[in-house]
């Protein structure tokens, strides 16, 4: 009988594990934190010259807008002589770095001069004219919102021109002209009945005749606005 081959004990093919050791690359902690004090002063002096410069822009917003953004283009770009004066290195500034200090000068300044444009610090807005009505009194003493201009007053009636007149920084006055038709009027001053409500009272006689009127609000910072001239007729 063929005799059965005995198996050879099969080798263990096992991997040497190689060995890794990781070494920290050297950490120059002085280096370090003098770049990192550099950085932090080149960005504090962006942002004092970026505040600078939305302060500036906004006192010759009443010049010249174009005038502002001229300052604040023209500190950009002067940039490179403001920072050695800080005894920055212009040339130690990255590419990425200068990127990101001329995106926040241009936003800081352009936020400061937007802020100190509205309210509380300023008001660059006209005053709003709304509800501007005519109201009669007729004979029974009630009042009645004029809807027909050229029939409903009638001479001798009293005859009360109203309006609601409002601003942010406040109003200072609030005027009305009334006048004939080819003529040009003069302003008085109407009356403030509540916190927005101004009115003016008055009576016409003589014959039919055409008017016309406007209203013109002043707030406190000298801005002005105005209806249109509204026209009526006073029948006898």
């Amino acid at each position: 009988m063929a005799q059965k081959k005995k198996k050879e004990p099969q080798k263990s093919q096992e991997k040497k594990e190689e060995k890794f050791e990781w070494t920290p690359p050297d950490f120059d902690e002085r280096e370090f934190l003098t770049k990192d004090m550099k950085g932090t002063r080149t960005l504090l002096v962006t942002a004092l010259f970026s505040t600078i410069a939305g302060i500036v822009a906004f006192l010759l917003t009443d010049t010249s807008w174009y005038l502002g953004f001229a300052v604040i283009i023209g500190l950009v770009a002067s940039l490179r002589f403001i920072y050695p004066l800080f005894r920055i290195d212009i040339k130690a500034i990255e590419k990425k770095a200068w990127a990101g200090n001329i995106a926040m000068f241009l936003l800081l300044s352009l936020g400061i001069w937007v802020v100190l444009m509205n309210p509380p610090f300023s008001d660059h807005t006209d005053p709003t004219l709304e509800d501007n009505d005519i109201i009669i009194q007729g004979g029974n003493g009630n009042w009645t919102i004029v809807t027909n201009l050229n029939t409903q007053i009638h001479s001798g009636q009293d005859v009360n021109f109203t309006v609601n007149a409002s601003d942010i920084s406040g109003i200072d006055r609030v005027e009305i002209s009334i006048y004939q038709q080819g003529n040009i009027g003069n302003f008085v001053e109407m009356n403030n009945t509540s916190d927005n409500r101004y009115e003016y009272v008055t009576a016409f006689t003589g014959n039919s005749t055409i008017y016309n009127y406007v209203i013109k609000a002043t707030d406190k910072n000298g801005h002005t606005a105005q209806t249109n001239v509204i026209q009526f007729t006073v029948n006898p």
